[in-house]
């Protein structure tokens, strides 16, 4: 979401999450706005937050009113984050070539704006999805890009977030190595930052190398610690991804009364 977003519309937005999670609810307050740039960005704004909270029909819903708007009035930034939430969604449904197809729309976007911090982030979504499909070169070479432009505008915590999907790219890869290196760079830079949810994903992501390297018991002091932050800021989608990566550790450790009882908790 932009720093631009006017006081009225950060207000609606508060109220819109007062409510309950119903779709027409929110859909009704949202079109009781008085300009389509508003509802455009209020759009953004609920697919952005009902991803975050888990509830991903009502995101892609959001989103598709959103981009409907945003297109006919040639909203182009809007346009761009909405394919970019919208993507995101598709990502935690596990439809990949869905989410390719809304992160490379907002990425044609990004290429004719002047906003690098969200074309990184595009990029680094690229990415991660290309990761997914073990497709591990491509992934490194957006995460690079991100990187790069990362460093040239100074951004930390855009920095964080590309040597953090470096890392999970160099894992799959089993440059454990560099991995780690890249890990605790990024931990370094959000205790500083206090980024408190990026050092969530720091945690949980360093907690899989290790588990990869069969090192349970640092696997499992990472993957406490990621919980604990997930837990406080209540990121519903990031908190069953915690939940299912304990799951899987104890399943390795036999305890599968535990393991159960987790993946119970991811679902």
């Amino acid at each position: 979401m932009r720093l631009a977003i006017t006081i009225s519309i950060l207000f609606i937005a508060q109220f819109i999450f007062g409510q309950d999670f119903s779709s027409d609810k929110n859909i009704l307050k949202i079109e009781k706005l008085n300009s389509p740039k508003e509802k455009a960005i209020a759009y953004n704004t609920v697919t952005e937050n009902a991803w975050q909270m888990g509830a991903l029909k009502e995101g892609l819903e959001y989103s598709e009113r959103g981009l409907k708007i945003a297109k006919e009035n040639g909203f182009k930034s809007i346009e761009s984050e909405l394919h970019n939430n919208r993507g995101v969604t598709y990502d935690y449904l596990n439809q990949y070539p869905n989410a390719l197809k809304h992160y490379f729309a907002a990425l044609a976007i990004q290429e004719k704006l002047d906003d690098p911090a969200m074309k990184a982030k595009v990029l680094g979504n690229i990415g991660l999805i290309y990761g997914y499909q073990n497709a591990n070169e491509k992934a490194i070479s957006y995460h690079t890009r991100a990187l790069k432009i990362s460093q040239s505008i100074n951004d930390e915590s855009g920095l964080s977030i590309a040597l953090n999907n470096l890392a999970i790219a160099q894992v799959q890869m089993g440059k454990y190595d560099e991995a780690v290196e890249n890990y605790l760079a990024c931990i370094e830079i959000d205790t500083k930052a206090n980024n408190i949810e990026g050092l969530g994903d720091d945690y949980n992501n360093i907690a899989l190398l290790y588990m990869d390297k069969k090192d349970y018991k640092t696997s499992l002091e990472y993957l406490e610690k990621s919980l604990e932050i997930r837990i406080a800021v209540n990121n519903l989608g990031t908190l069953a991804i915690t939940y299912g990566n304990l799951g899987e550790l104890y399943y390795k450790l036999s305890n599968f009364e535990r393991a159960e009882g987790l993946f119970l908790k991811a679902i």
